[in-house]
């Protein structure tokens, strides 16, 4: 399942920028074919986390009950190149520039996030006679995915399994899943081959705590008031948004009539009547659980479901940007604030 989408992109930003996140989106498009409905593996998008002043600006982290495969995207138009050192350079025009290995790259992001993870170690793992159980022996799989487009041009052999292309990135987490479903098999002779094995309450307490810790990137101050934040609609990479003109002028020939604003098809329940079905109090908080988002009671502590379906009668999906909660319809309508959680929540929320 997708628990976070990717965030906006800050104004005004530049071709590069652009370009990179056409490849994360491109990913993020083939892992949300993939994971959608599997409840076994969750995906989070444009993952950022900070750890004493370092941070690791992860492009989609899958999470399962084998462990973590990190994956950073790369936009190549081109062609990138490996040499024998391990050095990399890409076509830029005609010229060739150097580049960081990302190989490098996502096995940094992988140990601040393992170490995060230790930091916390007492929120996923009791301790057993006096032992305590850590991050440090479970997989964190680094991929790097170049864009469809993009050509490789590496030593033999080199990092065949771990730099793909983006299409092939998928096979190749289900076949990392496979592999250590074979490992942690009673006919498995080798236990450095078996993954992490966590249960299902700990992935989701995992996920909760890097929703929790997910910090975006700030955007950069304006003399206007900052635009309104909306996560990424399931089918669309770029949302439209009204471009600002001088008062008293029209966006429109004059004489031609003002389109109405666009109507999103969600039904849901009204604002006013979001009530705890225990004990109908409105003291509310959205929290992520193992079937996803639900009302939390701050009153008495019960659950109640969302229902959330378009008017086409599909169900619509519920994504998270900080406090906010949107509402986003599969027919490419503009998503739709739905709730906003207070500003001091409870152990578990999201």
């Amino acid at each position: 399942m997708i628990v976070k989408e990717l965030d906006p992109l800050a104004p005004g930003s530049g071709p590069r920028v652009q370009a990179g996140r056409r490849a994360e989106e491109q990913m993020a498009f083939y892992l949300r074919r993939a994971f959608a409905d599997d409840p076994k593996i969750v995906v989070l998008n444009g993952l950022r986390v900070e750890r004493k002043g370092e941070i690791a600006q992860v492009d989609h982290l899958v999470l399962s009950t084998h462990g973590l495969i990190l994956i950073e995207s790369k936009s190549v138009t081109t062609q990138i190149r490996v040499n024998a050192q391990e050095e990399w350079t890409r076509q830029v025009g005609q010229n060739w520039q150097g580049m960081p290995s990302p190989l490098l790259q996502v096995e940094r992001q992988a140990n601040l996030i393992r170490s995060l993870l230790n930091d916390h170690v007492d929120l996923f793992f009791r301790k057993v006679l006096a032992f305590q159980f850590t991050f440090t022996s479970v997989p964190f799989d680094g991929l790097v995915a170049i864009s469809d487009t993009g050509v490789i041009d590496r030593p033999k052999g080199f990092a065949v399994r771990q730099v793909l292309k983006a299409d092939q990135v998928v096979p190749r987490i289900q076949e990392i899943h496979a592999d250590y479903r074979r490992g942690s098999s009673l006919f498995s002779l080798s236990l450095k081959d078996a993954g992490a094995e966590f249960s299902d309450k700990t992935v989701q307490r995992l996920t909760e705590f890097l929703l929790q810790r997910h910090s975006p990137q700030p955007l950069p101050p304006s003399s206007s008031s900052p635009p309104v934040r909306k996560p990424q609609n399931r089918s669309e990479s770029n949302f439209g948004k009204p471009r600002s003109r001088a008062p008293g002028t029209s966006a429109h020939p004059q004489g031609a009539p003002s389109p109405q604003p666009p109507k999103v098809p969600v039904q849901s329940q009204p604002d006013a009547k979001k009530a705890c079905r225990t004990c109908g109090s409105g003291d509310l908080t959205i929290v992520y659980g193992k079937y996803g988002y639900y009302f939390k009671c701050g009153a008495c502590g019960g659950n109640t479901p969302i229902k959330v379906t378009c008017a086409n009668g599909d169900r619509a999906r519920i994504t998270k940007q900080g406090r906010e909660f949107y509402v986003v319809c599969p027919d490419r309508s503009e998503p739709q604030l739905f709730y906003v959680n207070p500003e001091s929540t409870s152990p578990g929320s999201v």
